[in-house]
């Protein structure tokens, strides 16, 4: 999930005279996080790794670490660390940069969003996202790319937030369901710098278009992940490189299936059926017209309607056509 909140939300009375620098954690050092509806959260760092000039920190909140009805290991952090990055090629990170491209850079906006020396750093929040919103496993909120002299509730960093009731959840034994999660929500980071930041002038992508692509980066990285049908967004092994048997109950599309065939592509609120329909529109594309080429493509341009996807298929073929 993305939450989005850019330019129409922010106080114009702010001061803009300074951006953030390069944050270079510590285990056991302590922060406070703003994180959704700016909830203030405590926490701690469990883990950070650098390699290759890019380094990880993993915060988890004070109240959830190995404590609460829903305790979150360092065993799950170190777990969740390394599907995310262990040598930046055969990991999550590197696996989903190369098809859509760097999650932070240089950028025209030096006075309301954090530096382009920030690349360097990406941030894991982990905390009791269930709590206030059953059902997210995980969100991105691209007010922390934002300078915190911008805006007060930025907490100017790349970063994003996984719900540590779905690590924990059954004594950590559906820790994979988040590791698609990773895949899905870090894509949103990459979306908003390549689409927003670099081509469209910092305007979103139509909200369909950008789950789409993460729905389609779980799809991608399923094989390499070696997921299980229940935690595959496409409801088989994700070995299997066939339809599969008949009659799948996990993954998105048998809600599409039923009732989700017919609901909107483009209008989007944030139901299970949007969240099927894009990801059926998005498997249907990047299997017809180019794989993760296309889906690089789709974000690497300055469009942020339809036409991100139309320009970018072999034959320019006409969305109504792609609808069919």
């Amino acid at each position: 999930m993305i939450k989005h909140k850019l330019k129409s939300t922010y106080n114009a009375n702010l001061s803009l005279s300074a951006v953030s620098t390069p944050l270079y954690d510590t285990v056991d050092a302590a922060n406070t996080f703003y994180a959704y509806n700016n909830e203030s959260i405590e926490a701690t760092c469990k883990y950070t790794f650098t390699v290759n000039s890019k380094t990880l920190n993993i915060y988890v909140a004070d109240n959830c670490f190995e404590t609460g009805d829903y305790p979150v290991t360092q065993t799950l952090v170190n777990y969740l660390a390394e599907q995310f990055l262990s040598d930046g090629t055969n990991d999550i990170y590197g696996w989903i940069t190369d098809i859509y491209g760097a999650e932070w850079g240089t950028h025209s906006y030096t006075s309301e969003l954090i530096d382009s020396s920030n690349t360097g750093n990406i941030t894991i929040l982990i905390y009791n996202i269930y709590e206030p919103l059953p059902g997210m496993a995980g969100f991105f909120w691209a007010k922390d790319n934002l300078s915190k002299d911008y805006y007060a509730y930025s907490n100017g960093r790349l970063m994003f937030y996984i719900d540590s009731y779905y690590l924990s959840h059954n004594n950590g034994a559906d820790k994979d369901k988040i590791v698609s999660t990773l895949a899905h929500e870090f894509q949103h980071m990459i979306h908003f710098y390549q689409k927003a930041v670099s081509r469209s002038g910092f305007i979103n992508s139509d909200t369909w278009i950008d789950e789409m692509c993460s729905l389609t980066a779980e799809d991608l990285v399923a094989d390499k992940l070696g997921l299980s049908a229940s935690d595959s967004v496409r409801g088989i092994i994700g070995t299997t490189y066939t339809a599969g048997s008949s009659g799948i109950t996990y993954g998105r599309l048998p809600r599409f299936n039923n009732p989700a065939y017919y609901d909107s592509l483009t209008d989007w609120n944030s139901s299970l059926k949007d969240y099927s329909s894009a990801y059926a529109f998005g498997a249907y594309i990047a299997r017809n017209y180019g794989g993760a080429t296309l889906m690089g493509n789709i974000v690497q341009n300055p469009y942020t309607d339809y036409q991100a996807v139309t320009t970018t298929t072999a034959a320019n073929v006409s969305f109504s056509s792609l609808l069919k």
